[in-house]
């Protein structure tokens, strides 16, 4: 895999990891 590839990768999970985190915080309190 390219390496402009892999950062889109990783900027892509990152995006939803933390979309999926503030989901998470809103929920719980």
């Amino acid at each position: 895999m390219s390496f402009i590839g892999l950062m889109c990768t990783v900027a892509g999970v990152l995006t939803i990891a933390e979309s999926l985190l503030s989901l998470f915080y809103r929920i719980t309190r």
